[in-house]
């Protein structure tokens, strides 16, 4: 009897973690000029010191803006992202992840918007001799 409860409070404990919203390494970045009024948050599988110097990078151009940068594994990002969305709550401002298969999950399922890039029209081409498109 008491190991058939123990088996059934692990379960639940088990299923409580797996249904929680991971929470990895998350650190800000101060606006360089000090405002606090806006914030970029970013969800992303790459490492914080590797991170640093691109944020660094974006905030010379946009001293006003602060960056939460929060590290997750790539399934994270994604659950997260579907999770807070359906909720109808926010949710990361830019996503990057080498889980590309789940970011054009995402993409294609609605969950994305398009960013217009113009350096990124001298890109490499796809199989057909195009540029790749999300659909």
């Amino acid at each position: 009897m008491i190991s058939r409860l123990l088996s059934l409070c692990l379960l639940a404990l088990l299923a409580r973690l797996a249904l929680t919203p991971a929470l990895g390494e998350v650190v800000t970045h101060a606006a360089p000029d000090g405002s606090a009024g806006r914030q970029l948050v970013i969800y992303s599988t790459l490492d914080n010191r590797l991170a640093t110097p691109l944020i660094a990078a974006f905030q010379a151009n946009h001293p006003d803006v602060s960056v939460r940068y929060e590290d997750l594994l790539a399934a994270d990002i994604a659950a997260r992202v579907i999770a807070e969305t359906d909720a109808g709550g926010s949710t990361a401002d830019f996503l990057f992840s080498s889980g590309m298969d789940l970011q054009l999950k995402l993409a294609n399922d609605g969950y994305a918007q398009a960013a217009p890039v113009p350096a990124a029209k001298a890109g490499p081409l796809g199989p057909n001799g195009k540029t790749p498109r999300l659909r």
